[in-house]
């Protein structure tokens, strides 16, 4: 029992790293459209502080996606040393994280359509629309990520283990998950592929 909670608990980490690293990805690219829409207007909005501005956060973030994401999984692949036996669940889960942006891209796309939100409700229903396109990023993500941790080796899950740390808990200059995403942490093992 014990085991299959501690199983489930690293399913729902990978899960909650590609969830977050879908939402990461997917915010950007209207945030921009809709700064740049609006360059020179004096930002008031809710959730702005000094040195910070959510569009234009937002925009960074949907214009990079596809990139991050490629990054990601390119990272990702190399760490866990996947074999030519893995490559169809590889392939199959790679496939899926990539065609599972859709509604994050299409929220993005939305998002240039609106004005800045203003008031509290207008934040909240923002908010509402961006948890509800990860939340289907997440519905199908799971499946892949599962069938993919499933044909790991026992060390290869350790390292996907801390692929979500290393790429989620990084610190950086706007706090956790922030930061470069791509240095290993101290503890982590080496890649699957590495010479003994």
């Amino acid at each position: 029992m014990a085991s299959n909670f501690k199983n489930g608990g690293r399913m729902l980490k990978v899960a909650a790293f590609v969830g977050g690293f879908a939402l990461a990805l997917g915010l950007g690219v209207a945030e921009r459209a809709h700064a740049q829409q609006h360059t020179g207007v004096q930002r008031t909005s809710l959730g702005e502080r000094a040195g910070f501005d959510p569009a234009v956060h937002f925009a960074r973030m949907c214009d990079t996606m596809e990139a991050r994401q490629a990054g990601m999984l390119a990272y990702a692949e190399v760490r866990l040393g996947i074999t030519d036996a893995e490559r169809p669940a590889w392939t199959k889960f790679a496939g899926t994280v990539k065609a599972a942006a859709a509604p994050m891209k299409q929220v993005c796309a939305s998002v240039v359509a609106q004005p800045a939100p203003k008031t509290l409700p207008d934040h909240l229903h923002r908010m509402e629309q961006i948890e509800t396109a990860r939340l289907e990023q997440l519905r199908q993500i799971t499946p892949a990520v599962e069938e993919l941790y499933g044909s790991l080796t026992a060390k290869q899950r350790e390292i996907a283990d801390h692929l979500v740390g290393d790429m989620m808990h990084e610190p950086g200059p706007q706090g956790p998950g922030c930061g470069p995403h791509h240095p290993p942490m101290d503890d982590a093992p080496a890649p699957a592929n590495a010479p003994n």
